[in-house]
């Protein structure tokens, strides 16, 4: 259990503090995303006296689109930037660490950690922390950036993006924009994790990237995020397939699966080969 402790503190210490840099270029993207989100806003008559609160600014950012339909000829085919880019800076911060480090060390970490078992499964808490260090600073700058540009309101929103957040209860409204987030990319990491491993991090970031399109375009609820997409609610369109009851479920399962399979996929992995 010591070397399993000593593990955990060598991977946070060395995949996320050392990583600072990566995060830095996070606050700067949400901050250009919240610059471009005030500017379109305002320049809209209708919103010009409106004051933007907290959750206007969080549901800019998870609001994601409508499923495209091949029978709507005046639908545009845009992906919404801003909840792409959090999906994909996401996964090219995820994918680097663990590869990188079993690489670089080989049988080394057999001596740190101890087993193969608390090197995988350190790894797994590494990406849990990760995700909460991410989204942590996403809603701490989306937070300081309402409190510069509008107010720090969070159970009042003005409809700017007509998703009737008001038909929400307190507890809907904070697993929605809080948990089932966080979930889904925690439970992408480990994903992606495993998938670097089984193959190379950049199929597995290709493979993630394809799935995350996939996920702005069909409305399928086993495409994992249409469940961060605000407007493939259930609870705020109840004609969507996509139910949030069932995503938090789905999450947990991806997020197992993932760690214990890949545990098993890298157990039998040849550490003297990588050396």
């Amino acid at each position: 259990m010591k070397k399993f402790r000593s593990q955990i503190r060598y991977d946070i210490q060395t995949g996320t503090f050392l990583a600072w840099n990566e995060f830095m270029f996070l606050i700067i993207l949400i901050v250009l995303i919240i610059f471009t989100m005030y500017n379109h806003i305002f320049s809209n008559p209708a919103l010009q006296n409106k004051e933007i609160t907290l959750l206007d600014y969080l549901c800019g950012f998870f609001k994601g689109m409508r499923e495209f339909s091949t029978l709507d000829r005046n639908q545009n085919i845009n992906i919404p930037t801003e909840w792409f880019f959090l999906q994909v800076w996401y996964y090219l911060i995820i994918v680097k660490y663990p590869r990188a480090d079993f690489e670089e060390r080989g049988y080394q970490f057999l001596i740190r950690s101890g087993s193969k078992r608390n090197w995988w499964y350190s790894k797994c808490i590494w990406v849990c922390v990760n995700t909460l260090v991410y989204y942590g600073i996403i809603y701490l700058t989306i937070t300081v950036a309402a409190a510069f540009t509008g107010n720090l309101n969070l159970w009042n929103v003005k409809d700017i993006w007509g998703l009737q957040m008001n038909l929400l209860s307190p507890m809907q409204l904070i697993i929605t924009l809080f948990v089932i987030p966080v979930l889904f990319a925690i439970a992408s990491g480990l994903l992606e994790m495993f998938l670097s491993f089984l193959w190379n991090p950049l199929v597995a970031v290709i493979i993630m990237l394809t799935v995350c399109v996939a996920s702005a375009y069909w409305d399928n609820p086993l495409l994992p995020g249409n469940y961060t997409m605000l407007l493939r609610n259930s609870w705020l369109f109840p004609n969507c397939n996509i139910s949030m009851e069932f995503g938090c479920i789905y999450a947990i399962l991806i997020g197992f699966v993932s760690a214990v399979g890949g545990y098993h996929y890298f157990y039998r992995q040849d550490i003297l080969k990588k050396e």
